[in-house]
């Protein structure tokens, strides 16, 4: 019997996640009967599972409860033989877990990806949890403080399971694409460049890189400050570099789907979120070997250990964080180190085979 996977997601659009469940596809297809159901919109990136010969549904959820999202999740299950549902993020959880309910021989896999704020749980997820934490199934954190505030959100800590995200590592970037990338940002061979891959939302807090950017520049001429993706805090963020007299300095590339390879042309990477559950994008450029700097939140300080494999800075703090970038551009012992640590600490800590394997025990194959 061939084996069977639903993944439920909220959308393919550009994101972390969405890669993540992406990449299972592309290595599970093979000879696994998939279907991924987008509880939103289908997204950029659901012609990336199409490709595959992997049919996408979109459910187009609407604001409140829909109990006909679960039976939707159900009716696309019920067609195939003993299927895991595998659910990313809390929504699809929901009614993942409702469509799992009601239909034997399914098994529910929960996996929570991060979190939209860093507020306090709400009382009604609180009680909800008082139902869904007793449902059959596997639920995993991506880190271990999300997993803490999971439990704190009503999750039974006897149920829950931590999985680091993981990535094909890839080959090293060699001279030749660092070459390419710059030329394709538009850099010149002597700008010393500090960028991001990311959607530009408030989470993600990157008013903060440009003021840190802006100080940098004052001493350093040379700077150039680059932003791979797009998102809703797009003309909010090209209009603080005008106002800090940048923008002829920043770059803002919009979506890219060659997005891991634009790395390669930047010397320093920096997240600055202010909750973060395991970046993807933060995990590529530490196999890029690129020094980073990253906020201390979420799953962040799981990922790197200070001042080896990159530099932590606490969460909203621009002096701290224009300190560290210009640390990491006068040190060039540091810069080094860091850059030699990045890449052997994914190889031998985070690989997609690992984490997969994880999943497929869960799955019961």
């Amino acid at each position: 019997m061939r084996r069977a996977l639903v993944q439920v997601v909220l959308s393919l659009g550009a994101g972390g996640t969405e890669r993540l469940v992406i990449e299972m596809c592309e290595r599970l297809h093979h000879d696994t009967q998939i279907e991924v159901v987008c509880l939103d919109a289908a997204g950029e990136w659901a012609y990336r599972v199409a490709t595959l010969g992997i049919r996408v549904t979109v459910l187009e959820r609407r604001p409140g409860f829909q109990w006909r999202l679960a039976a939707g999740i159900r009716r696309i299950a019920k067609t195939l033989p003993a299927p895991v549902i595998h659910c990313h993020h809390y929504t699809p959880f929901i009614y993942g877990c409702l469509a799992g309910l009601t239909l034997p021989g399914s098994k529910i896999v929960y996996t929570e990806h991060g979190r939209y704020s860093d507020g306090s749980p709400s009382m009604k997820r609180r009680l909800a949890n008082q139902f869904f934490g007793r449902t059959p199934g596997r639920f995993f954190a991506v880190s271990h403080d999300l997993r803490r505030h999971l439990i704190s959100e009503g999750l039974p800590a006897a149920r829950l399971e931590v999985n680091h995200n993981g990535i094909d590592p890839g080959p090293t970037p060699q001279a030749s694409a660092r070459a390419d990338a710059r030329a394709n940002l538009g850099l010149a061979g002597d700008d010393w460049t500090i960028g991001t891959v990311a959607r530009l939302d408030p989470v993600k807090n990157l008013g903060l890189l440009v003021q840190a950017a802006a100080h940098l520049y004052q001493q350093i001429p040379t700077l150039k400050l680059v932003f791979i993706g797009d998102g809703p805090d797009r003309v909010m963020l090209e209009r603080a570099c005008a106002q800090a007299g940048i923008a002829a300095r920043t770059v803002f590339t919009g979506q890219r789907d060659d997005a891991r390879a634009l790395l390669a042309g930047l010397d320093t990477y920096v997240n600055c979120s202010v909750i973060e559950g395991i970046s993807v994008t933060l995990l590529e450029a530490l196999a890029a070997g690129l020094a980073v700097v990253a906020t201390q939140v979420g799953g962040t300080p799981e990922i790197l250990r200070h001042e080896d494999q990159g530099l932590l800075i606490p969460s909203r703090d621009a002096q701290a964080l224009t300190a560290a970038l210009a640390r990491i551009h006068t040190d060039e012992a540091l810069r080094r180190h860091l850059q030699q640590a990045a890449r052997a600490h994914i190889e031998s800590a985070f690989s997609i085979e690992h984490m997969l394997k994880r999943y497929t025990d869960a799955y019961g194959w």
